[in-house]
Parts: C-alpha cells; sequence; structure tokens
C-alpha cells in the first residue's frame, strides 16, 4: 500500500519499488482508509476489521429474514465473539474479504433467486460479489462459490438454474470483467493463487501424518469456534429440522458447510483457517437453531450453569481457606507463606 501512494501506479501491487503477484483488492483498502496517503498500521488493519463487522452485519440480516430478530442477534454475536473472529480480524490479510464476499453471493442468490424469484438480481449481484472475491484472492473465490452447488439438493433445482438465462447473461459479464482486468491491466495475478488445493501434495507436513490430520482437524475447528462451538451440532441434528421455518435455506447453507468441510477434512496439509469462506453461513445457521436448543434442552443447560455455579463457589471457599490459613500459620505453602 505504501508503495502504491509512493509511485502513484493503483494498478500493480509492488514491494520495495519491485511488482509482486498479489491481488489488489486489500492493498486499495489501506489507502483509501488512509486518505491515499502513506499508511499506518491503524489503517492497514481496519479494513479487515471493517469486513468482519460487515460480514456479522449480513449474517445477522440473513437470519433475521429466515427466522426472526432473536436469530439474527445470535449470528451476529458468534461472529464478533469467536476465536477464529479476533484472529482474521486482528491481521491484515485478503481471506476475510473473500468471506465477506462469498457469503454475500450465497446470501444473495438464495433471496433474490428461489425466494423472490428475481433470478436476473439474484445472479447479477451473486456475480458482482464474486467478482470483488476474485479480485481479494484470485480464481479460487470461483471455486469455493460453485463447488456447494454440484451437492444442492433437488428442491433448489440448480441443474435448470445453472443453465438459466440469467445465469449464463451474468456469467458473461463476470468473465468479461475478468477478463478485461487480467489481460488489459498488464502482469495482474489470477490462477497464480496459494490455495490449499494448489499445494496440498506438496506442502509439507506437521510431522504427524495425514491420520493425525484427519483426527485433530475437526477439534481444531471447535476450538477456533469457542465459545459456540457447543451448539455447532445443533443445525445438523436430524430430530430439530422440523422446527425450521425455511427448510429449504437451511438446506442450502448445511450443503455449503458440510461440501467444504469434508473437502478441506480429506486433503492433506489443510487447515481449519481454509474453513473460514463457510463460517457467515455456519453463523445464520446457529442463530437459525439457537433458540430451538434452548428451549428444548434448557433443563440441561439449567442443571450445568447451576453445577458451573457450584464449582466456582467450591474453588472459591478452597482458596479462602487457604489463604486464612496461610496467614495464621495453621499450615505452610512454600513460597506464599509468611516468614
Amino acid at each position: 500500500a505504501r508503495d502504491m501512494v509512493a509511485t502513484g501506479n493503483f494498478l500493480k501491487a509492488r514491494l520495495y519499488g519491485r511488482p509482486i503477484d498479489a491481488f489488489p483488492l486489500y492493498t486499495w483498502l489501506p489507502v483509501l482508509c488512509s486518505g491515499f496517503q502513506s499508511p499506518t498500521a491503524f489503517p492497514l488493519r481496519l479494513p479487515a476489521v471493517l469486513a468482519l463487522w460487515t460480514l456479522a452485519a449480513i449474517a445477522g440480516l440473513f437470519a433475521r429474514r429466515l427466522q426472526g430478530p432473536f436469530a439474527g442477534t445470535v449470528a451476529t454475536a458468534m461472529i464478533l465473539t469467536c476465536v477464529v473472529s479476533f484472529r482474521v480480524g486482528a491481521r491484515a490479510q485478503s481471506e476475510i474479504l473473500n468471506t465477506l464476499f462469498l457469503n454475500a453471493a450465497w446470501f444473495a442468490w438464495f433471496y433474490w433467486g428461489p425466494e423472490r424469484k428475481l433470478w436476473y438480481l439474484g445472479w447479477g449481484i451473486a456475480m458482482a460479489c464474486l467478482f470483488l472475491a476474485v479480485l481479494a484472492v484470485g480464481a479460487k473465490a470461483v471455486f469455493f462459490f460453485y463447488f456447494p452447488m454440484l451437492f444442492m439438493r433437488r428442491s433448489l433445482n440448480l441443474p435448470h438454474h445453472l443453465q438459466s438465462p440469467a445465469h449464463i447473461c451474468m456469467v458473461f459479464l463476470f468473465a468479461a470483467a475478468v477478463m478485461a482486468w487480467v489481460f488489459l491491466t498488464p502482469n495482474q495475478p489470477f490462477l497464480t493463487w496459494n490455495t490449499t488445493l494448489a499445494t496440498a501434495a506438496s506442502a509439507p507436513g506437521d510431522g504427524g501424518g495425514y491420520f493425525s490430520h484427519l483426527l485433530h482437524f475437526p477439534w481444531k475447528c471447535l476450538l477456533y469456534l469457542c465459545p459456540w462451538a457447543i451448539f455447532v451440532w445443533s443445525p445438523f441434528c436430524l430430530a430439530l429440522h422440523q422446527f425450521e421455518q425455511n427448510s429449504m435455506a437451511c438446506r442450502y447453507l448445511r450443503t455449503i458447510i458440510f461440501c467444504h468441510a469434508l473437502l478441506f477434512w480429506l486433503l492433506p496439509n489443510t487447515s481449519p483457517l481454509d474453513l473460514l469462506p463457510v463460517f457467515g453461513a455456519l453463523a445464520v445457521l446457529v442463530g437459525i437453531h439457537f433458540e430451538i436448543v434452548i428451549r428444548r434442552y434448557q433443563h440441561i443447560f439449567i442443571r450445568a450453569v447451576k453445577a458451573a455455579a457450584w464449582g466456582v463457589v467450591a474453588v472459591s471457599a478452597i482458596g479462602a481457606a487457604a489463604w486464612t490459613g496461610v496467614n495464621n500459620d495453621l499450615f505452610i505453602i512454600e513460597g506464599f507463606s509468611q516468614k
């Protein structure tokens, strides 16, 4: 970003004056945030934080339209308070932009397409968001968007919609925009992206082997989703599907999550952060099912809260007794007792 401001060339990313193969979208945003001045650390990280907040807002709005205000509030809270949110929000990286635009594309396609039957508008907004995602991370955004559509349920009739005039027209405009960017601006990267699919076979492992990866990958995913990990199972519980107000939307989001999760779990040398693009969809599903779970299993949660409260009381009592005993020389704890 500083090199763009210094050279005045905003079409090509540079490092120490030399052109590099980097996607330009995230580099443009710190320049805009700094008013076309040389950006400091704050403008460099601000776009990632704004992208995370925007993702929380659109996920909350989508969940609100599907299930109600409470679901929207929970979806927004999940995105803003997960461990993975603090990690990606504090880093000036383009993956959070890819997550934002992919989720916007998926949500807009479903809302304006199957829900409103405005297919040209649905496909148009989805392709516009996909083009911005391509500017952020390259061609892998196209794979992320279309891969789940190969496994959608018959209720969405995806083969028909993929062959519809609305999709063909918008794909043509999308391809024209990408070709104009790649060929009319010199040396722009498109296929030279660092993705898991391109490097999984050659990247060095962590020494644990493939089966170790299969074992640890799900647990790492749950760790990144804390403290909401205890609710991640609810969208995939068959017993709760009957309470969904919009079952078609929930099946649509579940397919997006399941396809990518299974793929990156089975691929070697992948990271849970590779699943970041489905974070918004997962938050919407958790928001939809949160109230259902609370009402259905409230007796279990009440017992758990009571047990935790009594545990805190017990630990506090033990600590107070130990402190009193040490101060009155009733017993000696090395390093704490008074001499």
